[in-house]
This record gives C-alpha cells, structure tokens and sequence, in this order.
C-alpha cells in the first residue's frame, strides 16, 4: 500500500532559522539527487535557495523527502507574482498527484494569510503537461496556446516579468518564446507529450518549441480562494 506524503510549507526561505534551512536544504537535494546528475551547473542554480524572494513546498513519505515545489515572489509595477521556478518528484513517486497537492497547499496558505497575496502564476516550461498543471490554477493566461486572442495587458505583464526572471535571454513578443534556456537532452531521452491530442498540438504549434533546448514563459491571473478549494482532488 501506498503510504500518503506529508507537507510542510515554507512561505518564506528567508525567514527559516539556520537548522531549519539546513532541513530544507537537505530535503531539496535528496529529491533533486537524479536531476542534478544530468546536468550540476544548471540543475544546481535552479535549485538555489538564495536567489531572491523564496519559498519552498515539500512532500515526505515515511520521514523521506519525495518531492517539491520551489517559487519565487516578485513585484512588477503594482502586480504580485508567484513565479514556479522548480517541480521535481522523485521517479517512484511520479503520478501519484504530488505536483498538483504541493500547489494546492502552498497557494491556498500563501492566498489566505498575509496582505501580500498573489495575484498572479508565472511560469516557463516547454512541457504541455506542466502547462497545464499550472494553467489549472488560473483563470486566464497569456499567450493563449489555442491561438486565440490573449489579454494584451496580460501578456505585457508576462513579458515584463520574464525580463525580471532572465535580462540575459531574448524573449520573443507576443510568443513569449525563450531561445536556449535548457541545456541539450535535459529532462530525459524524449520530449514530454500530452495524452489530450488537442492540447498537445496547440502546445507545440510554434516551429521554434521543435528545439528542444527552448521554452515558453506564460502568466495566469490566478483562480480565487473558493475556486482553488474546489479544485483540490482535481
């Protein structure tokens, strides 16, 4: 029998005593052992946790780190964002709904408690799967994969927030389309595909996501409390 994770949630990475980042720390690594050996130099920098505004929600099995989901808090203009800088599951704990229960949690107590909620998800990926995962949490997003017409004032967000994340890459506008933000054969052998043929061929309709070392960034205007709730349990 499957035994059911335990979270803790981490709102801010600052805020940890030493023991406690320590905790965190060790927890991340364990998880990230496998990813990290693909590729140290870019899987070791995504997986900082001192790189700006931080927090970090963990899934345990048995007192064993098996999962978790790294993000990043930010200010542009007078939007607050929740930018997902990193989801990784350990192999043996894959489709069990862990990625999905570390987001329900962590924006459900981050929405509810403090005068900084965010407003908005933010995320990059190349990955019609983790695309929807995301997109699940919002109630409209840009740029719009179905090719129809996106939030101007959204997608403009979008742009000015992957221009915080990353001022040294180019990002195409309005695709929101990242040219060589992941390493060569990262991830595994084979492009990760969705199983709704629909949304897999919106997904990857531009030309330039054929280059497996590219990337979208995408932004959502996040659900309300009330429908996150709903959604838990999918």
């Amino acid at each position: 029998m499957t035994s059911r994770p335990a979270f803790e949630l981490h709102q801010s990475l600052d805020a940890l005593s030493d023991r406690e980042r320590e905790h965190v720390s060790a927890a991340v690594g364990r998880v990230s052992e496998l990813l990290v050996s693909e590729n140290p130099r870019y899987w070791s920098a995504l997986t900082s946790l001192t790189d700006g505004d931080r927090g970090v929600a963990l899934a345990f099995k048995n007192d064993e780190p098996v999962g978790f989901w790294l993000v990043e808090r930010l200010t542009v203009g007078q939007a607050r964002v929740l930018y997902s800088a990193l989801t990784n599951v350990v192999p043996a704990s894959q489709g069990e709904g862990i990625s999905w229960q570390l987001r329900c949690r962590f924006l459900l107590q981050q929405m509810e408690t403090g005068n900084d909620r965010p407003s908005f998800l933010a995320f990059r990926t190349r990955n019609p799967i983790a695309w929807q995962l995301n997109a699940k949490f919002c109630k409209t997003w840009a740029p719009d994969i179905f090719a129809g017409p996106s939030d101007e004032g959204l997608l403009d967000l979008g742009w000015r927030v992957a221009r915080c994340l990353y001022p040294e890459h180019n990002i195409e506008f309005p695709s929101l389309v990242m040219a060589d933000v992941y390493p060569p054969a990262c991830c595994g052998a084979k492009q990760q595909h969705h199983r709704d043929p629909a949304i897999d061929a919106a997904f990857f309709t531009l030309p330039a996501l054929s280059i497996r070392e590219n990337g979208r960034f995408f932004i959502g205007e996040l659900k309300a409390v009330e429908e996150i709730q709903a959604l838990d349990g999918h």
